[in-house]
Parts: C-alpha cells; structure tokens; sequence
C-alpha cells in the first residue's frame, strides 16, 4: 500500500496537494529480450486509488487496470468521483514491428463518461475555491476514434446534461 502525497503546484497553479492510498497488482509475461517490443507483452496490471484528496476536498475513488493481449493494450477506470460516477477506457493496438515511442505516438480509440458529477464537489476541489454556492449536476461522455496523427485529427463527440443547475454568488 502507497499513500503519497503530490504538489501539483508545477502542472496547476494553486492546485495545492492532492493526496490518495493506493493498493495493487501486477500478473506480467515478457518474452525474453523482447522488452521494447509492446506486441510481445501479455498481462494485468491493476491499481486501487482510495480517499482521493485534494487540499481539503474528498474528491473519490477509481480502480485502474491496463491488460494487454495479442498486441491489443486495454487501459480503463472506474470510479465514484465528486459524487458521481466515472468511466473512462483507451485501446492502443499494436503492430508486431511497432516500437514504445511508434504505439504511443497514435492516438489509441477511447471514452470518458460521467454521470451526476455533483456542481458542489467540484466547486469544493477547486483551487482557488469559487465564491457562492453551486447545485445540480453535469453528465457527459466523450468519445474519439483511434489513429489520429493530432489532435485536430480526433474528430471527437461530446454529450454533456445540466441538471437542476443554479448558482448563487453571495
């Protein structure tokens, strides 16, 4: 078990810390000198993220996994996260001469779904924290198909629902 504690500072200004104990586990196969070729790898790996903070904010949970097979590398999460749950899922497919940096280098297809996000969670995880209170919720899914050489190339979808929405700036 791993509980570090991160500065965010360099990547979020005012981000402030964020903090999270975390548990995991590895099953992994690797044809002998095959290391820096990703169709040789076969495997899961999983990591259990609990009491995700950042400053003083519970922000939630989410379980990890990365299984590859046949050259075909899964990374999805699932979670509770600011009071609604999450999904998010990418599949990089790799040719048998591709290298590390030539699999990384296309944009694998994927998701990210929320749904309920509560408006009050994020305004409390937010740095520095908005002034008023917020209430409703937000769903949205967004989507992008695999082989983009930029990001321009994406052409993603994105779905997003405001429910019960409302703000007061005292």
């Amino acid at each position: 078990n791993l509980q570090p504690k991160l500065q965010l500072a360099k990547f979020w200004p005012n981000a402030g810390f964020v903090s999270v104990a975390s548990s995991g586990s590895l099953a992994w196969l690797v044809r002998p000198g095959c290391l820096h070729v990703p169709a040789a790898h076969q495997g899961t790996a999983r990591i259990k993220l609990d009491k995700l903070v950042t400053g003083r904010a519970a922000v939630g949970n989410v379980d990890v996994s990365l299984h590859a097979e046949g050259g075909t590398f899964r990374l999805a999460g699932d979670g509770q996260l600011l009071g609604g749950d999450a999904h998010a899922e990418a599949v990089f497919v790799a040719a048998e001469d591709d290298s590390w940096s030539t699999l990384l280098s296309r944009a694998p297809s994927g998701h990210v779904k929320a749904d309920s996000i509560r408006l009050d969670s994020v305004a409390r995880a937010l740095t520095p924290r908005p002034t008023g209170r917020w209430r409703g919720t937000v769903s949205s899914q967004l989507s992008w198909q695999a082989g983009a050489e930029t990001l321009a190339d994406l052409r993603p979808t994105l779905q997003m629902n405001l429910n019960d929405v409302a703000f007061d700036g005292r």
